[in-house]
C-alpha cells in the first residue's frame, strides 16, 4: 500500500498463503480492501482494513476450482 506521493505505507499480506501466492488485484468494498490472490496452487480472496491487516477469507479454491480469475 502506498501514499499520494508513493512512500511504502505497508503491505496486504495473508500470512497462511503459499510462498508462491501473490496479490493480483485489490478494490475497496464498504470501507474494505479485498484483494485477490494467486498463485499455480489456486486463487483466494481475502479481506483486509485500511490499515492491511487481514480480516478474513472470503473465498479460496483450488486451480480447477470455481473461484477463476477473483480479479477480472
Amino acid at each position: 500500500m502506498y501514499a499520494g506521493n508513493f512512500n511504502l505505507l505497508g503491505r496486504i499480506t495473508d500470512a497462511s498463503a503459499p510462498y508462491d501466492m501473490t496479490a493480483y488485484s485489490a478494490r475497496i468494498v464498504d470501507g474494505k480492501v479485498n484483494a485477490a490472490f494467486t498463485p499455480q496452487a489456486g486463487e483466494r480472496v481475502d479481506i483486509f482494513d485500511a490499515d492491511g491487516n487481514m480480516l478474513r477469507r472470503f473465498a479460496a479454491n483450488r486451480p480447477d476450482g470455481p473461484l477463476q480469475a477473483p480479479w477480472e
